[in-house]
Parts: structure tokens; C-alpha cells; sequence
């Protein structure tokens, strides 16, 4: 207080308003560095939470992924197994339609003579 003081008798009430503005901006431009580190600080923060975020991420999809492929090679593996044994099941069919039509062609000529 005391450069204020002084300025009083010479300057009047013009010098002390100016001493006053010239605190005050000093303070704003203190508080707005402040701040500007502080924005700067969060927005450093929020990225790197947002690349660990978005690293778990395709770490955990790329799991999802394998886990569907190996699902995709299992329910392949069990339709060509199905398939195979309908084909069997149709041969065996087959097989067995072909030995009834010869009991059959046997039990008429047996029954013919």
C-alpha cells in the first residue's frame, strides 16, 4: 500500500483508480493462466483415458471376434457332420429299400412256380 500512498498527493484519485486496474489485470491474467493450464491439464487427461478406453476397447472386440470365429468353425464343423450323416442315413435307406424290393422279388418268384 504503501507505492499507493504516495501516488495520492501527486496523482490524485486518477493514479490510484489506475494502480487498482493495473492489480486487477494483473490477477485476471494470473487467473487466466491458471485456468488455461488447468483446461490444458484436463484435456491431456481426457485424452489418455480416452485412447486407454478406446485400446481395451478393440483389445476386448478383437476377443469378441475370435471367440465368434471359433463359433463359426464349430457350427460349420457340426452341419457337414450332419450332413454327413444324413447321407449315410440316405444310403442306408437306400440300401435297405433295395434289399426289401429283392425279398420281395424272391418271395413272388418263390410264390410264382
Amino acid at each position: 500500500m504503501e507505492p499507493l500512498t504516495a501516488l495520492i498527493p501527486q496523482g490524485g484519485v486518477a493514479a490510484v483508480l489506475l494502480a487498482v486496474i493495473v492489480y486487477l489485470l494483473r490477477q485476471n491474467h494470473q487467473d487466466r493462466k491458471q485456468y488455461r493450464d488447468d483446461v490444458a491439464r484436463i484435456e491431456t487427461r481426457a485424452a489418455a483415458d480416452a485412447k486407454a478406453a478406446a485400446e481395451k476397447h478393440s483389445a476386448e472386440m478383437l476377443e469378441v471376434n475370435n471367440q465368434i470365429a471359433g463359433l463359426r468353425k464349430e457350427v460349420r464343423d457340426a452341419m457337414a457332420e450332419t450332413e454327413e450323416e444324413r447321407r449315410k442315413r440316405w444310403h442306408a435307406e437306400d440300401a435297405a429299400a433295395s434289399f426289401r424290393r429283392r425279398l420281395e422279388e424272391l418271395g413272388q418268384r418263390v410264390e410264382a412256380p
